[in-house]
């Protein structure tokens, strides 16, 4: 039985290595992968059926380096590094916006006054706004909101402004025992202290997919309660966001060492354009950048009642101008190195 199995386990084996010979750039493959394959078959133990893990992670370590080209350089590897973390992180917001698609929408108008009056039966709103956008920028825009983005971007919402003339210490927890009733699973009450316009609270409550949040500024000269009804975060997102920026992360390398080969050899000048246009896109993407992974840590970090802003702010607000502008260097980068190369004449045809 050991003579007929063996070809099965070397077909299976084989099939499992040529997989993993993807990691390595097509002519590569096309010169050496039959030797290469060839020599990992007559080295596995026999009845192996699949590559063992440490072997695997060497063929794809190898193979992902020498799509860089340049094998004594060091700096490609830092420069494709940087570009996988650049496409990670570009993976990873659209990941985390393609999730965010799932969230539900907000309730319609009689369930939206069904909650406010859970939370405040007794009042009647002085003001009423809805948006049903899932985020919008709550600032008036214009043209100018195109290129460089703007301030206050924010969730879609309803809202329920009320007048605020009793004890804010009273008025909200008498708010969170009507939520509690009513199936919400709501926060403590968070009090600010003494203000100039009185003291003021902060609770907040979830169910079905809803976040409600109730603040309230105190009564004073500008009496200011407000009920604020929000998606929650979906589930989508985090597991999008990560699938999106490994995802993201591999294509980075891929580019960075297409773009390594096809420039490998040319004249200096060209060589030395191509790392300029790469520092500049790496300059006008790092506002982008810094903002949005500020805003996931804070996010991570702080209370998740109030909905987090998303990580694609950075590309809402001041980030998006300079991220515009890198797409200038990013497109140069990629015409020179789709320039035809100039094939060098074999030995015997120069011509005098």
């Amino acid at each position: 039985m050991t003579g007929p199995e063996q070809p099965r386990t070397d077909h299976r084996l084989a099939l499992h290595y040529r997989r993993l010979l993807l990691a390595y750039p097509s002519d590569y493959r096309r010169e050496r992968g039959e030797e290469l394959l060839d020599t990992l078959l007559a080295t596995a133990p026999p009845g192996r059926r699949r590559p063992a893990v440490r072997e695997a992670a060497n063929l794809l370590r190898h193979g992902l380096r020498c799509r860089l080209g340049r094998p004594t350089s060091g700096g490609i590897v830092i420069v494709a590094g940087f570009t996988a973390l650049l496409f990670g992180f570009l993976g990873s917001v659209a990941g985390s916006w393609l999730g965010w698609q799932a969230a539900r929408p907000l309730p319609d108008s009689a369930e939206a006054a069904a909650i406010a009056r859970t939370a405040l039966p007794t009042r009647l709103p002085v003001h009423q706004m809805r948006r049903d956008e899932l985020f919008f920028y709550d600032d008036p825009t214009d043209a100018w909101t195109i290129v460089s983005g703007g301030d206050d971007y924010t969730p879609g919402r309803v809202e329920f402004g009320f007048e605020s003339d009793q004890d804010a210490r009273t008025l909200a927890s008498d708010v969170r025992g009507r939520l509690d009733a009513s199936g919400w699973e709501v926060s403590d009450v968070e009090f600010h202290g003494e203000r100039a316009f009185g003291e003021g609270a902060t609770l907040y409550a979830r169910r079905d997919g809803l976040t409600v949040w109730y603040s309230d500024l105190g009564a004073g000269a500008t009496p200011r309660l407000d009920l604020t009804i929000v998606r929650a975060r979906p589930t989508t997102p985090l597991p999008l966001a990560v699938l999106g920026g490994l995802v993201g992360a591999l294509v980075g390398w891929l580019l960075a060492g297409w773009v390594s080969r096809r420039t490998a050899g040319r004249h200096r000048f060209v060589q030395v354009l191509v790392g300029l246009q790469v520092g500049l896109v790496f300059v006008g993407m790092f506002p982008a950048f810094l903002i949005s992974t500020l805003v996931v840590v804070v996010s991570a970090l702080e209370d998740p009642g109030w909905m987090p802003a998303p990580p694609w702010l950075g590309f809402a607000y001041l980030g998006r101008l300079p991220a515009l502008l890198a797409l200038l260097p990013a497109l140069g980068v990629l015409g020179l190195a789709l320039l035809p190369r100039r094939e060098s004449k074999p030995a015997g045809l120069a011509t005098g």
